[in-house]
Formats: structure tokens, C-alpha cells, sequence
């Protein structure tokens, strides 16, 4: 995003496009065919049918209001715009219906009521940076829960920009970013060229975003959608990291429960797919002892650290690359590690392969460590066709075994599950095989029922009553869910297949998961290639001082 002139537009409102004698012109717009695009696209995205209560801050000439008033019944509606004559305008033109008319500015509006629909058309990109996080609040405060949120507004990514004069403008990924932060999803962008066809956004000069307000409900009653209800837990207390943070740190933040939407919100902004950026992964990381996570946000990017110390003292690392990615925020995270570490170190613990030209262009050295495997949800779902014979084999036999009971996770569950865990870290020592996850894995065990529904679910299978396996994941984005654990008892051959498949099976709503690395174990290896994964995401590590910062 890229600031130029922002007054100068404000001033040619009030006076050039004032004057205007066509309302599309003192609009700005070229041609009144590109006005009502706007509005036939509006039509097509947004449910009319469920609103019965309307806003639309900047509603100028009231040309919005025309069109669609005239073609649905919408009980109350309100049109705000700073500009007297706009209003003026509005009034006379939508006479015939009952628009309820405000003078004021966006930022200085005291509304006492929340909407179905709120619309904001041809204003963020006259607003200051600086004031986008406020315009994001007034917004999503007056938008219903279940209401529904449009706006527009220039895009950053379209070079043959039209546009003569200086205004903010912003990148698709940063505009589904600030709207996410307020619990916001099943966002979609749309655009149309300057012949007003429909195009890809980053083909458009304008955006347009549209998002439904899903506000957490704090009732745990059962859903029969799809997509999981969210419960918010209050009463789990959270212990303190079990080392002390350098004085040079103490502006960081901890990695709170709290901050788990926010997280989710920034990999989806950046359209995370590692099972690194899942949230109650990172929370149960950073409760290591000899280790935290700290993060700060840098313009609209987290910037997550690695703070671990012994016996030389602290070492500071950025644990991933600022997401969504950001170059300005990787510079300045960058220099907060040179200046912290002795040896003026600076380095990315893990990054993905989607990012590696970015972070090398940075001077970065890279090098590979290991592999994800991602599976297709869909195709896994059905399991069908000689490629999944073997994975359904060894279902089908699991399946045949008396008794089983595969149920979700519940919190007296907790004992049980942490035996098994303990129960599988002995097995897999006495074999020689590497451990890996058993810290984590325990600590979600503990917190499991701090995290929203809709971010991590647990799963259990029981044989005679017996807990033998124990499966954790979730959400990562709106594409990516993350297989975050999967402990078995290692006596009953098999229950990895059943454990993964039956999770997979939970979560349609998901279109990819990511099962993690296989830890260099064959035994591993070979279970995770009978889910046949379309992606093997490479996951790289810096190395060395990056010469351009």
C-alpha cells in the first residue's frame, strides 16, 4: 500500500467535482455506465432478501438507494455523508422512498443502532493509514451479528491505474486482513476492468469485498451446519512463560488465548498453508522452558519471535517471515534482532517455499529442512480408485476390530489421554526412534479447552472402553486444516490410518489439511504416502546475515 497526496482529494471534492453537473462525475466516476456497475455487482453479491435495515456511509448523490430501493423493500434505511449537498441531492432523487438522511463524517459518527447491511463506497482510500484500524471498528460495530459488510475501494495491485490524483490504496489481502480482525468470514472480493467486465482483483483498479459478521456465540448448543459454532472459553487460567523476559523485550507480547482469532486472521490474510501458523500449535510451543514465542504487529503484519536461552544467554529469532508478508516489517523485525543479540545475528526459523523468493530477495541465505504433506480433503473423503486401496485396507480392518468407539474429545478425557501420551513416548525411546512433539502435544492436552471451537477439535478412539488413540487439529485458514497430533497406542497396528482419515472426515469444510512433516521415520512415512498428498510444501531456514538490510 502507498500513500500520495491524501488532502489534496478531499480539497477536489469540495471544489472541482462539486461543480460537476452529472452526478456520476461529481462522484468521479468516468462514465455513469461504470457508476452502475457498482451497483448490478452489489446486487449480485449481496442477500437484499435478508436485510431489512440498511446504512451506507458516503452515500453521496443517493444513486446507491435508487437502484436498489427500487427493486427491494428494505424497512429502514439511513445514508450519511458529510457533504451537504450530496444529501441534499439524495433526498430529492429517493423522495419516493423512506431513506432517512445524516450530515456527518465517518469518523465522527455516533449511530445508535446496527444494520443487516452496512455499505462504505468511495471512502477508505481518502482515509490516513493511521485511521484505517478506527474505520475497520465504526464499520463492524454497526454491522449485526449474521448482518453482512460491503466495501470498495482502490487497489495497489492494479498498475494501469486510471486514477490522476493522490489517494491511499490498498491490496486485496490487506482489506480481507483489517475486515477478518472483527470476526468476519466468508469474505469475498470481486472487480470489474474499465470496460466493466468482471475480472480477477488484481486485474481491477477497484475492490470490492464482502463479508459476514459470525460474532462468537457463547452458548456451546449444537450446530447442523457444516461449519462449527464458536464456543469461548473464560476460565481457563493460563501460566506464564517459564523464563524471564529481557527488559530490551518487554514491549513484545505473549502469546495469549486471547490473540487466537487475530492469528488466524494474519494467516489468512497471507494465505498461510504450514501447519506453523496454526494457532494452538504456536500457543503450546511457547510455553517450552527454556523457550517462548513474543510477537508484535508491524503495519498490518505479525512479526513472531523466538526468544531461547542457555547457558551463553539469549538468542533472539524471527520464528516465522512477518505475515501476511511484508517487506517494511521484516526489516524493522530484523533490525530489532541484530541489536538484541550479542553477535548482531539475524535469522527466520521457518519459512515456506511460497515465500522463498521474497525472503531471499531480502539477502537471505536459505536452505531446505523438510517437507509438509498436504492431502486433498475431497479426494481423501472418498478414498476411491486404485491409489487409496491400501489406505482403505487398513481402515477396513481397524473398522472390524469389536468395540471400537471413535467419539469426540471431552475434558475428563484429559488423564487418560495424557497416560496414553506418555505410554507412546516410552515405546517409541525403547525402538530408537526420534521423539518429536511430546511437549506440545501434552500442552494442548492441558489447554484444549481454551481454543474456539472452530480452531481446534479433538477426536478419541476408545477399544473396550480404553482410550488407544488420541487425535488434535483444526483450522489453519479458511483452505488449509492442520492435523496438528495424532498419538496412538503403538500395540494396535493401524489406528493412524483410522485416526486421520476419520478427522479429515469432520472437517468438509476445508478443502486441504496439512499432516506435518514425517520426522525422518519410515514407519511415518509410509503411513502418510497411503493418503496420497498433492503437496509436499518445502520448509526452508535462514542461515547467515542478510546482506541487503
Amino acid at each position: 500500500m502507498v500513500k500520495i497526496d491524501n488532502e489534496r482529494y478531499l480539497e477536489l471534492y469540495k471544489t472541482t467535482l462539486s461543480n460537476k453537473k452529472d452526478d456520476y462525475k461529481k462522484l468521479d466516476w468516468l462514465s455513469e455506465r461504470q457508476m452502475l456497475c457498482r451497483f448490478e455487482m452489489a446486487d449480485k453479491i449481496i442477500d437484499f432478501s435478508k436485510v431489512t435495515s440498511w446504512i451506507d456511509l458516503g452515500c453521496g448523490t443517493g444513486d446507491f438507494f435508487n437502484y436498489i430501493l427500487g427493486k427491494y423493500s428494505i424497512e429502514t434505511v439511513v445514508g450519511l455523508d458529510a457533504t451537504d449537498e450530496f444529501i441534499a441531492i439524495s433526498k430529492q432523487k429517493n423522495n419516493a422512498y423512506h431513506v432517512d438522511h445524516v450530515v456527518d463524517n465517518l469518523m465522527t459518527y455516533k449511530g445508535n443502532r446496527i444494520y443487516d447491511l452496512v455499505t462504505l463506497s468511495g471512502i477508505l482510500q481518502l482515509l490516513d493509514f493511521e485511521k484505517i484500524e478506527t474505520v475497520f471498528s465504526i464499520l463492524t460495530s454497526l454491522v449485526k451479528p449474521g448482518g453482512q459488510l460491503w466495501v470498495d475501494t482502490l487497489s495497489y495491485d492494479y498498475e494501469n491505474t486510471r486514477k490522476k490524483n493522490s489517494v491511499w490504496r490498498f491490496k486485496c489481502s490487506e482489506l480481507i486482513h483489517w475486515l477478518s480482525q472483527y470476526h468476519f468470514s466468508k469474505i469475498t472480493s470481486h472487480a470489474f476492468n474499465e470496460e466493466t467486465k468482471l475480472v480477477n482483483p488484481e486485474d481491477s483498479f477497484l475492490l470490492y469485498l464482502h463479508g459476514i459478521n459470525e460474532q462468537p456465540v457463547i452458548d456451546v448448543a449444537e450446530s447442523h451446519s457444516s461449519q462449527p459454532r464458536i464456543k469461548i472459553q473464560t476460565n481457563l487460567v493460563e501460566s506464564p512463560p517459564k523464563i524471564k523476559i529481557p527488559p530490551m523485550l518487554q514491549d513484545l507480547k505473549l502469546i495469549k488465548l486471547a490473540d487466537q482469532r487475530r492469528f488466524l486472521q494474519a494467516a489468512e490474510a497471507g494465505e498461510q498453508s504450514s501447519w506453523l501458523y496454526f494457532f494452538p500449535f504456536l500457543y503450546c510451543f511457547s510455553k517450552g522452558r527454556t523457550q517462548t514465542l513474543l510477537w508484535e504487529q508491524i503495519d498490518y503484519s505479525i512479526c513472531l519471535y523466538l526468544l531461547r536461552k542457555d547457558e551463553e544467554g539469549f538468542n533472539l529469532r524471527l520464528y516465522l517471515p512477518p505475515f501476511p508478508f511484508n517487506q517494511h516489517a521484516l526489516r524493522v523485525s530484523t533490525d530489532r534482532l541484530k541489536q538484541f543479540n550479542l553477535d548482531h545475528s539475524s535469522s527466520i526459523l521457518w519459512l515456506e517455499e511460497r515465500q522463498k523468493n521474497d525472503i531471499h530477495r531480502s539477502g537471505y541465505r536459505l536452505r531446505l529442512i523438510e517437507e509438509e504433506y498436504v492431502y486433498d480433503s475431497h479426494l481423501l473423503i472418498a478414498a476411491s480408485g486404485k491409489s487409496f486401496e491400501r489406505l482403505r485396507r487398513e481402515i477396513n480392518r481397524i473398522r472390524k476390530i469389536p468395540n471400537l468407539n471413535i467419539r469426540p474429545y471431552q475434558p475428563e478425557d484429559q488423564i487418560d489421554c495424557l497416560n496414553l501420551l506418555q505410554h507412546w513416548r516410552t515405546t517409541l525411546g525403547e525402538k530408537g526412534l526420534k521423539i518429536g512433539g511430546y511437549n506440545y502435544a501434552k500442552n494442548i492436552l492441558n489447554y484444549a479447552t481454551g481454543f474456539d471451537e472452530d480452531i481446534l477439535k479433538g477426536q478419541v478412539i476408545a477399544i473396550d472402553g480404553v482410550i488407544r488413540a488420541f487425535t488434535f487439529g483444526g483450522k489453519i485458514t479458511s483452505e488449509y486444516g492442520s492435523l496438528f497430533t495424532a498419538t496412538s497406542d503403538h500395540a494396535i497396528e493401524g489406528l493412524g490410518y483410522v485416526q486421520r482419515k476419520v478427522f479429515i472426515e469432520a472437517h468438509p469444510y476445508l478443502p486441504f489439511f496439512n499432516d506435518s512433516s514425517d520426522a525422518g521415520r519410515e514407519g511415518l512415512t509410509y503411513l502418510k504416502n497411503a493418503f496420497r498428498p498433492v503437496i509436499k510444501n518445502k520448509l526452508y531456514r535462514t542461515s547467515g546475515l542478510p546482506q541487503k538490510f
